[in-house]
């Protein structure tokens, strides 16, 4: 799998137990190094290279986040509909 870039856009909710350093931030942005389905959850799990996660917390919901291209389209259609 080719890494790519996404940035956080939910970052509430995450489990009382994981330490803030291995927590995702709102507006911050991340690498996800591999993507795997989260059975107990029944989603999709990204791991990320900037996060040192221990198990059970080695994946973070996919839904947290957008990948940086797609949020690139978004501002450039809301510039063309603005202008």
């Amino acid at each position: 799998m080719t890494p790519f870039k996404v940035i956080c856009i939910d970052d509430t909710a995450q489990p009382p137990t994981l330490p803030s350093s291995r927590r995702v931030k709102e507006g911050e942005t991340y690498t996800v190094i591999e993507v795997a389905y989260m059975k107990l959850q029944s989603v999709q799990g990204f791991k990320l290279l900037e996060l040192d996660c221990i198990f059970p917390y080695e994946y973070f919901k996919a839904s947290r986040f957008l990948p940086i291209q797609e949020l690139v389209e978004q501002e450039e259609e809301a510039l063309e509909e603005a202008l």
